[in-house]
């Protein structure tokens, strides 16, 4: 058919334990530490959703996207959330090894438990609106695949961590630029590596520039896969992360289609990429995306 068509609505609870909600922390007075769960009051949230998306093909060479949604969040002892997602997209096959997708998208993030935990007037810290543009350039032939993809978001009333707790910023624009090129040795043997590039105005929380080159292989009953993963360091505040390199590896032997044995090795030179945490009261934390581990495993399939 030229056109699809999907409508549907659905129902999620949220409910968030905070009866074991401490806190411990050093401060130029001394170590503290206490209980917050009396502050947090927005334990559950209902969330109710109607959407809607349609696909139609214009002719063999072009397709049009269209979806929309709206949510309906009600928040205890929090403003409700009203907001509309929509998406619009376009899909043009040039020829038979080239084609380009295209998306202009409007979205939200409502503020998370731990966004609203860090807000000293949770009831004023509104939800991120997201206007955006991206745009992927594909190219295939024999056994080469080559990717560029730009994209393009404007955040308004951006949540950020301040000294004073969580508070909305005016607006941050975002510019990313990636490309990834895969060659395929043969069906069951490629290559993948990817560079990324983002372009931030504003303080940085995370990398800013990265890349990966990913191998996978199979041959005769074995499965091999690898990957090495690099992230440029960047500041918070006061603190440097350094760069990091992060090797992974994996091998699985099949017995047969149903039994197989696994090892996977994750974080190997020890040196995963990092997360930034914002503590209470006004503490920042870098820690370890992954720990190293070797992990073993058997897959039956019945």
């Amino acid at each position: 058919d030229n056109n699809i068509l999907l409508i549907g609505t659905s129902y999620k609870i949220k409910q968030n334990d905070v009866d074991d909600a401490n806190y411990k922390a050093y401060t130029p007075s001394g170590f503290t530490s206490g209980s917050i769960k009396d502050s947090l009051k927005y334990k559950r949230i209902d969330l109710y959703t109607v959407f809607a998306e349609n696909q139609y093909n214009i002719n063999e060479k072009n397709l049009i996207f269209l979806s929309l949604k709206y949510d309906y969040y009600r928040r205890e002892n929090l403003p409700d959330i009203k907001q509309f997602i929509a998406r619009i997209g376009h899909t043009s096959f040039i020829n038979e090894n080239l084609y380009i997708k295209s998306f202009i998208t409007k979205t939200y993030t409502p503020p998370s438990f731990y966004e609203l935990e860090q807000s000293k007037n949770p009831k004023d810290l509104k939800v991120e609106n997201l206007k955006g543009f991206s745009s992927e350039i594909v190219y295939e032939k024999e056994k080469n695949t080559l990717k560029l993809f730009y994209g393009y978001t404007y955040a308004k009333n951006l949540i950020i961590f301040t000294s004073n707790g969580t508070l909305n910023y005016e607006g941050t624009p975002f510019h990313l630029l990636d490309f990834e090129y895969t060659y395929k040795i043969t069906p069951d043997n490629k290559i993948i590596f990817d560079v990324f590039k983002a372009f931030l105005p504003s303080a940085k929380f995370s990398p800013t520039f990265g890349g990966s080159i990913k191998t996978f292989n199979s041959f005769d009953r074995f499965d091999i896969y690898g990957e090495l993963i690099y992230r440029n360091g960047f500041e918070v505040f006061d603190k440097k992360v350094n760069s990091t390199y992060n090797l992974n590896a994996g091998l699985i032997y099949n017995f047969d289609r149903n039994l197989s044995i696994k090892v996977k090795g994750e974080n190997l030179l020890n040196s995963s990429y990092k997360t930034v945490l914002f503590g209470y009261p006004n503490q920042i934390g870098i820690f370890d995306a992954y720990d190293r581990k070797l992990v073993i495993g058997i897959e039956k399939v019945f």
